[in-house]
């Protein structure tokens, strides 16, 4: 009998959603938004990328992302087989490589809507040019 009652609410409301129209990526803006830089590599220039964002349960702010330090000049590269099989670094910018750097993904987390953060974890992880 739960079934039934059940399938007679989710029936129209899927029925509803199916005539209610997608709406497209290019159809939203952001209004009242503010660009702040949160965390800067200890390194000059310093490279942080693949950035994630998510609330917690708890409310806290998380953020992750991959950083790489390190010597730009003086250091090994993957090798040229790799580099042709992954089709890397991308044309026009061999350094990009980021063979033989020290890598870490950075997981932050704020208790005050991002106003400030403290670091929860980096781990570290290494490529090697085998």
């Amino acid at each position: 009998m739960r079934l039934m009652s059940l399938m007679r609410l989710v029936l129209p409301a899927f029925a509803l959603l199916a005539l209610i129209p997608s709406a497209r990526a290019d159809k939203y803006s952001a209004v009242e938004h503010q660009r702040q830089t949160i965390y800067h590599s200890p390194q000059t220039p310093g490279f942080t990328s693949w950035v994630g964002a998510w609330t917690m349960p708890d409310g806290n702010l998380m953020v992750s992302f991959t950083q790489a330090t390190g010597p730009i000049e003086g250091r090994s590269l993957a090798p040229k087989e790799v580099q042709h099989r992954l089709s890397w670094p991308p044309a026009g910018h061999p350094g990009y490589d980021m063979t033989g750097l020290d890598l870490r993904n950075v997981h932050l987390r704020s208790t005050d809507s991002g106003k400030t953060d403290q670091s929860i974890v980096m781990d570290s992880f290494r490529l090697k040019a085998e």
